[in-house]
């Protein structure tokens, strides 16, 4: 492969998370960080505002560098903008 990546497979659907922000960052050992992201949500018995968890990645802490740099780049869509031609 000469320094390649190997390609981006997903081989079964892999469930969308909206999240509204990261609220820790936790050193689990072993060059391992975990990453817990919330979302801004009310308590549907009090009405307060509260951060719930939506998710946990658990990662290599060198992976760290690369979240920032795809992060700060300019989005690419997942499929080329291709529109069918109109069909009258």
């Amino acid at each position: 492969m000469s320094g390649a990546l190997p390609p981006i497979v997903e081989t079964v659907a892999v469930v969308d998370t909206f999240c509204s922000g990261i609220v820790a960052c936790d050193d689990i050992g072993g060059g391992v960080v975990r990453l817990t992201f919330f979302s801004l949500q009310r308590c549907p018995f009090t009405g307060e505002a509260q951060r719930a968890v939506q998710a946990r990645l658990v990662l290599p802490k060198g992976a760290l560098p690369d979240i920032v740099a795809v992060a700060s780049s300019q989005p690419v869509p997942l499929v080329h903008d291709e529109r069918p031609a109109v069909m009258n």
